[in-house]
């Protein structure tokens, strides 16, 4: 009898661990992605050249992922570059309150001349929880285009 009310305690203990832990999406939580798609003004501050830019960007979001293009914000080899990235939660312990609950990484591949080799700069940062503000750091990778550069990034819809 001990031994069968035991098993039934541990079943219940396991079935309220369960229940209560894992995807802050499960059960009901209202909790939603941000809705990142639309357009963006963006600027850049490079800490290698001191040097700033200035661009918008139009995303697309479909669930975690975006995609999109971008514009006049790096002009190492062109005047335009395609995005794609992801959009995650932050950390496991989500603060409604917080402005940044989310964590973003895009990589933008700009339009390289051809026989070039592609130009990857990516944007690592937060978005807030209502979608109207990002921002992060950057690293553009030596390329084509480019030797290398770090620096700081915002963007609001």
């Amino acid at each position: 009898m001990i031994r069968k009310g035991f098993g039934c305690a541990a079943i219940l203990l396991t079935m309220a661990l369960v229940g209560c832990g894992g995807s802050e999406y499960r059960f009901g939580n209202g909790r939603t992605l941000p809705n990142l798609s639309g357009q963006w003004n963006f600027s850049a501050t490079s800490i290698d050249k001191s040097q700033q830019y200035q661009g918008t960007a139009n995303f697309a979001q479909s669930n975690g992922g975006v995609q999109g293009t971008v514009s006049n914000l790096f002009t190492y080899c062109a005047a335009s570059a395609t995005l794609g990235g992801a959009l995650t939660p932050y950390n496991t312990t989500f603060d409604a309150t917080s402005v940044y609950s989310y964590s973003v990484d895009i990589v933008l591949q700009e339009n390289v001349p051809t026989g070039s080799s592609a130009q990857a700069i990516e944007l690592l940062g937060t978005a807030s929880a209502d979608g109207t503000h990002m921002s992060g750091t950057y690293k553009a990778y030596p390329g084509s285009c480019t030797t290398g550069e770090d620096g700081t990034w915002q963007a609001n819809k």
